[in-house]
């Protein structure tokens, strides 16, 4: 009681006092498209929210403020939009189909020590468990420290992302299919820089996943 007293939640969505995402912002929150072109190298791609309003501030308040609790509630929100939107339905059901294993997005040792957790093996964990898949933290790897993302344009994006990562090489990757999870794609350049190395090792099915878009 003391504790929410000196430190209130309120909705990422409208303000109002109480939790991170009210009820009825729960029911506002917009679903992004089906994307029929995925980014090359990728046989198929889904976001399950537009990257606007709660959802921005939910995923801002997971990454930035580290409320693992913000983050849960997005979680949840997406796991239920995916049992019941056509084209996610559609998605998943390649990816048990294909038996993918699911890749978190990896951070740099410096940046995981600084937040304390990687919230894409929060987000892979989750789905791993929902629909029976395996996730593998090991594969992906990221030697270099990057600058964040949401603060460049596309232009300083591709430089900056450029040889951030690399894959662990006794680990077999060809023949094999993979869906790479993150919290955000918009530009791509993350999710193209990591799906290239898997390509050039011959992975068979390529998708990436994420929370907002």
């Amino acid at each position: 009681m003391v504790f929410s007293w000196l430190y209130p939640k309120y909705c990422c969505g409208c303000q109002k006092e109480g939790s991170w995402l009210c009820a009825s912002c729960q029911d506002k929150l917009t679903l992004a498209r089906a994307k029929f072109y995925p980014l090359k190298p990728l046989n198929d791609q889904a976001s399950v929210f537009k990257y606007q309003g709660a959802v921005k501030n939910l995923i801002y308040k997971f990454k930035y403020r580290f409320v693992r609790e913000a983050g849960d509630i997005l979680i949840n929100q997406a796991l239920k939009r995916i049992k019941t939107t056509p084209h996610l339905k559609r998605f998943f059901r390649i990816v048990g189909e294909k038996k993918a294993i699911l890749i978190p997005i990896s951070l740099h040792w410096y940046r995981f020590n600084w937040r304390g957790f990687n919230q894409t093996e929060i987000i892979a964990q989750a789905l791993a468990d929902e629909f029976g898949l395996k996730m593998d933290k090991q594969i992906l790897l990221r030697p270099r420290l990057t600058w964040a993302q949401a603060d460049l344009d596309r232009s300083d994006r591709q430089k900056n992302i450029q040889k951030a990562f690399k894959l662990e090489p006794y680990r077999q990757i060809k023949h094999k299919s993979f869906l790479l999870v993150d919290d955000v794609l918009t530009s791509g350049e993350t999710i193209k820089s990591a799906a290239e190395l898997f390509r050039k090792r011959q992975a068979d099915w390529l998708g990436a996943f994420s929370l907002a878009g």
